[in-house]
């Protein structure tokens, strides 16, 4: 296998935090999964950060070399007071309704700390740290915290340490953006949202993955249109064989029209894997087509991307 930081890795996939941002029900958690294993392979130590508020995740078989862990704000906050308080007054502080009433309507503290968790874990550790982001609104609204906190609170340890975390996550170096999203058009209208709301806060993607393509064999829709009138097996064939170029015409779309506002990222598309949980095979062939992807071999800009065949 290649060395992750061979030439022809692209540069974002050799930063210290990788987000995997999308609209849910893009397979974003999927996608999160296979780069934390696909780093793995390759030599790397890497942490899984799942954020909270998601329903289910996908599950991550067993990988040597990946770590994965479940962030949320809450568990954050009362993890730090337990590393600032005596034990008998964490207790005490944890259990008091003043205490709950105040996290309660403190603007962002809680997103605040599972930011602060997750890069105290990348400047700490040696791990690579893939997050799995909450779905696009939440994860904006997770994103965008060190800039609200900065514009809500005076100066205190609170906006120090926003300010540090706003720093790492605009540090290309540090930080990087996996936009995931599918080619179908309620799903592009919604990332094409997520991708302008990113670079209003400094932060630029770095990659768009396309997940979840379908393709038909090269000149299907001409032979489709083509066949004669048929019955029985054969006629429902058919029926399936343009049900099937009709999906990928639609998706065609969608690409292009990803393409005309978004020409200059770079993106990269996975196939349609099947609905449900995937076995060991299914997550090998993933990381196949992945690693061909990030050599070259199918990425590019969406425009440079060949064109599907499409019903005429």
């Amino acid at each position: 296998m290649p060395a992750c930081g061979g030439a022809a890795r692209p540069t974002w996939l050799r930063s210290r935090v990788i987000w995997v941002v999308g609209k849910g029900g893009v397979g974003k958690s999927t996608v999160a999964t296979l780069l934390a294993r696909h780093l793995a392979a390759r030599g790397e130590d890497v942490l899984l950060v799942r954020l909270a508020d998601r329903g289910l995740c996908a599950p991550l078989p067993a990988a040597p070399g990946v770590r994965e862990i479940a962030v949320d704000g809450r568990s954050a906050l009362d993890e730090y007071l337990a590393g600032v308080l005596p034990a008998a007054l964490h207790g005490l502080v944890l259990r008091s309704e003043l205490y709950r009433r105040f996290v309660a309507v403190a603007p962002g503290l809680e997103e605040l700390l599972a930011l602060g968790k997750i890069y105290d874990a990348a400047r700490r550790g040696s791990e690579r740290v893939v997050v799995d982001a909450p779905a696009t609104g939440h994860g904006l609204a997770t994103l965008r915290m060190p800039r609200e906190v900065l514009q809500t609170f005076g100066e205190s340890l609170v906006t120090r340490e926003a300010r540090r975390l706003d720093a790492e996550l605009t540090a290309r170096a540090t930080t990087s953006v996996c936009v995931v999203t599918q080619p179908r058009a309620l799903v592009v209208s919604e990332t094409l949202e997520l991708v302008e709301g990113l670079r209003a806060l400094g932060l630029w993607p770095a990659c768009l993955l396309i997940n979840g393509c379908h393709d038909a064999p090269a000149g299907i829709a001409t032979l489709l249109g083509a066949a004669p009138k048929a019955s029985g097996l054969l006629a429902e064939a058919l029926a399936a064989g343009r049900r099937r170029v009709a999906l990928v015409t639609h998706e065609h779309a969608a690409r292009r029209t990803l393409a005309a506002a978004l020409p200059q990222l770079p993106a990269l598309e996975l196939p349609f894997a099947g609905a449900g949980r995937l076995d060991e095979s299914a997550w090998l062939a993933l990381d196949e087509v992945l690693d061909g992807a990030l050599d070259g071999a199918l990425g590019g800009a969406l425009d440079e991307l060949p064109a599907r065949d499409t019903v005429p």
